[in-house]
């Protein structure tokens, strides 16, 4: 695959992610932050092989990560929000922080054209 085909693809997922983590912070929405998760990973998997060996390889691993964390997350608040509504919030608070800050340090990467490991 071309350096510029898996440069649009993860400009693309990045923007994904960015709106589907703030539409997972949102109680009533967030279960379509996790669908939207879904469908990102699923087009993560399925470009990661075609980036071996190249930058987009990490950043790939990065988006497999932060879905599975704010999927996973996303699932406990929503559970948690029954119990105590104050954990839940706190849990969608830690989980939209986390994610933002990896999304961003990868765009940062991705648009200095390096790794999101390096």
């Amino acid at each position: 695959m071309k350096h510029q085909e898996l440069n649009r693809v993860a400009w693309v997922l990045y923007w994904g992610y960015w709106v589907l983590t703030i539409l997972a912070a949102i109680p009533l929405t967030s279960w379509l932050g996790v669908l939207g998760y879904l469908g990102l990973v699923i087009v993560a998997f399925m470009k990661m092989s075609d980036a071996t060996q190249t930058i987009y390889e990490s950043h790939f691993r990065n988006y497999v990560l932060v879905a599975i964390v704010g999927i996973i997350g996303s699932l406990l608040a929503v559970a948690s929000f029954f119990v105590n509504i104050i954990v839940a919030l706190v849990l969608i608070f830690a989980v939209l922080v986390w994610s933002a800050y990896r999304i961003v340090k990868g765009m940062l990467r991705l648009n200095s054209e390096r790794a999101y490991d390096a």
